[in-house]
């Protein structure tokens, strides 16, 4: 007999049961998962629209009444289930799909991060090389994506002479061999074996051993969580004029973190707090965000000239690149000298 869907339902006990009986599902067969409706995906076969919408983050709903074990398993069950929402898009190559994906697990990242110190850190472990797995394998897609429309930005420049139209169409073909390659990533055993461990560790938390130190209000907890991440963005922008590439890369992840935290716990002190904050935040990200996206594109078009006979086009795009990196450079420094200042709302 061919059977091509299984529906798993719990009528009672543990979720976690659901995930065991999954997981030696996905032993038996090749199976993914699908979280959407018989209806929706009929309605999907009438529009090729509906087919490629990428599904962005809700926003997070937590009470001061909630345990932190409480406030990420719901973390977890909100980003897995956006990142499972934007598989069907992915699977048909859509680039938002995969983008937010990888937000998705990044937030959920973030998350585990501010709590690291109260797990057990083989727990910690488990479940961090799972979502970093699950973000890395889609990650080569998004690089190359964030290139093509930076060189598409500098086709109108007349100094680069039709090179940018050149490395655009090298660089289009690295784009679809990655997106080909992170599509086969969504849809294989390994994804749905890892995402399914990573959703079933979470699911568990609230009444597992290793979650003990996270039955603290989250009310109470909260303001030490984001102590600690604003004071590493505070120790990580030091100096930031002398500060190496790899330096302000350890900032923009310092950044993320403290960010997608604040987002998290920011509705237990007020929405406007929140908001005022995050907006002496959000323009570090952006900056540290272009400064890294060029270091990043040095990378992939010095790899692109190794491969083709694209060297002199490549070089010249890559100066165009850095060359805009002072202007951005001088607008993060006064950014970073002002989030540093900034007054914890928490």
């Amino acid at each position: 007999m061919r059977v091509s869907e299984i529906e798993i339902e719990l009528k009672q006990g543990s979720p976690g049961a659901l995930y065991d009986v999954a997981l030696q599902i996905l032993e038996a067969a090749p199976v993914q998962i699908e979280t959407r409706a018989k209806s929706d995906r009929g309605y999907a076969l009438l529009s090729a629209e509906a087919q490629i919408a990428a599904v962005k983050a809700e926003a997070p709903k937590v009470s001061g009444g909630e345990t932190l074990a409480e406030v990420l398993r719901s973390a977890a069950r909100r980003h897995f289930g956006q990142f499972l929402a934007n598989m069907a898009g992915a699977l048909e190559h859509d680039p938002s799909s995969i983008h937010q994906m990888r937000v998705a697990m990044r937030r959920l990242r973030s998350a585990l991060y501010g709590v690291r110190d109260l797990l057990p850190e083989a727990e910690y472990e488990f479940v961090r090389v799972r979502l970093k797995y699950l973000l890395q394998s889609l990650g080569a897609a998004r690089d190359w994506e964030v290139l093509t429309e930076r060189i598409s930005e500098l086709n109108d420049e007349d100094e680069l002479e039709g090179h940018a139209e050149n490395v655009q169409r090298a660089a289009n073909a690295k784009k679809r061999q990655a997106l080909v390659r992170a599509v086969d990533a969504v849809g294989s055993r390994k994804n749905t074996k890892t995402a399914l461990e990573a959703m079933r560790w979470f699911e568990d938390l609230p009444a597992s051993r290793h979650g003990r130190k996270l039955k603290t209000k989250a009310k109470a907890a909260a303001a030490d969580i984001l102590n600690e991440l604003f004071d590493r963005v505070r120790r990580r922008g030091r100096h930031f004029e002398e500060q190496s590439v790899g330096d302000r890369h350890r900032l923009r992840i310092a950044c993320k973190n403290l960010r997608y935290n604040v987002e998290l716990f920011g509705a237990l002190y007020g929405k406007r707090k929140a908001e005022r904050f995050l907006a002496q935040l959000k323009p570090v990200q952006d900056d540290l965000g272009h400064l890294n996206d060029v270091s990043r594109a040095r990378d992939l078009l010095g790899e692109l000239a190794k491969r083709s006979p694209q060297k002199a086009a490549a070089d010249a795009v890559v100066a165009r690149l850095e060359a805009r990196v002072t202007a951005a450079d001088k607008r993060a420094r006064k950014h970073v000298s002002t989030l540093r200042d900034a007054k914890a709302f928490w």
